[in-house]
C-alpha cells in the first residue's frame, strides 16, 4: 500500500551519515515507519523525494530498494554516499559517477586442478579470476519479463548527461581540521563500478578489481540497488564520493578520516543532479 500519492525520486545511503546533508537540506519533511524501516519524505530543491539509510550489505540495499518501490510512487533511483576508490587516478574525496554497476562478488568458486583453478563447467564468465574466485553473471528477470545472464547494470543516460553538466561547475569540499585535503576533490563521470558483500582493505583484490573490470569505485550497496531499478524499469544513478583508496595508501585509517567529507561531497552531486532533474 503507498504511503502517499506523490511521485518522489528515492535516494538510498547505507548509513545515516551517508544522507545526513541531503537530510539537513529537506523541507517539509515526515517520517514513515514500517516493518521497522524509517523512509523520510520531503522536498530537495523544490522536488519530491524519499530518504531511506538501508544499512551497508547488497542483501539490505536490495531489500530496501524494493520496499521503496512498493511503498512509494517512485519516479527515478539514486544512490548518494561514499565508496573505496580503485582507479590509481582517482583520490580521496573525488566523486565519481559510474555509467554501469557490476556485482563483482558474485562468482564461482574453482577447484584446484594440475594448471590452478578451474572454474565449474557450464557457468559463463569472461573475467578474470582472483585464485579460487571467478566472476559471473547474474540471471535477471527484466520489466518486461525476459530473463537473461546480465553483468552490468547501467546508469540512465539522462542522469549522466546531467552528471556530466554539473561536473563542470559544482565545488567539492576539501574538509577541515585533520580531514582537510590537499588539494580540490573533482567529479569523474563515466566508466565501471562495482559491489560486493565485503569491506575491501586489501591491495591485491583492489588492483585485480582495477585490472579485470576498469572499476572506478567498489561499494558494498549500488550495484544491489541498480539491479533492482533495471527489474522495475526505473531509471537510476549512484554518486560515490571516495572515502578510502580500498587498501591502498592508508588503507582504513583513510576510511575513519574521510568518509564523512566523501559522503557530503557525494551529496552535493545528488543534489545538483535532483535540481537539474
Amino acid at each position: 500500500m503507498l504511503q502517499d500519492d506523490t511521485p518522489r525520486i528515492a535516494v538510498f545511503g547505507a548509513m545515516a551519515t551517508e544522507l545526513s546533508a541531503l537530510r539537513g537540506a529537506m523541507t517539509e519533511t515526515a517520517e514513515h515507519k514500517v516493518g521497522g524501516a524509517v523512509f523520510v519524505t520531503g522536498r530537495l530543491s523544490g522536488k519530491a523525494v524519499v530518504l531511506n539509510a538501508c544499512g551497508p550489505s547488497m542483501v539490505n540495499a536490495a531489500m530496501s530498494a524494493q520496499r521503496t518501490l512498493d511503498l512509494f510512487d517512485v519516479t527515478a533511483v539514486m544512490v548518494s554516499g561514499c565508496a573505496g576508490g580503485v582507479d590509481p587516478d582517482l583520490k580521496v574525496g573525488d566523486v565519481f559517477v559510474a555509467s554501469q554497476w557490476g556485482q563483482y562478488l558474485d562468482v564461482v568458486m574453482g577447484r584446484e586442478g594440475p594448471a590452478g583453478f578451474e572454474p565449474a563447467a557450464g557457468f559463463p564468465g569472461g573475467f578474470g579470476n582472483f585464485g579460487m574466485m571467478f566472476p559471473k553473471p547474474v540471471i535477471v528477470t527484466g520489466p518486461n519479463g525476459e530473463t537473461a545472464r546480465r553483468f552490468w547494470f547501467p546508469a540512465a543516460p539522462a542522469m549522466l548527461t546531467a552528471a556530466r553538466r554539473l561536473a563542470v561547475t559544482v565545488v567539492l569540499s576539501k574538509g577541515g581540521g585533520a580531514a582537510r585535503l590537499d588539494r580540490t576533490p573533482r567529479v569523474v563521470v563515466g566508466g565501471n563500478a562495482v559491489s560486493g558483500a565485503a569491506f575491501v582493505n586489501n591491495t591485491e583484490l583492489r588492483d585485480w578489481v582495477f585490472e579485470t573490470f576498469q572499476a572506478g569505485v567498489l561499494d558494498c550497496e549500488s550495484a544491489a540497488v541498480a539491479h533492482v531499478a533495471f527489474c522495475n524499469g526505473k531509471p537510476f544513478v549512484a554518486v560515490r564520493g571516495l572515502s578510502s583508496l580500498a587498501g591502498a595508501g592508508e588503507g582504513d585509517k583513510l576510511y575513519a578520516a574521510f568518509n564523512q567529507l566523501a559522503s557530503d561531497n557525494a551529496a552535493a552531486v545528488t543534489l545538483g543532479l535532483i535540481r537539474a532533474l
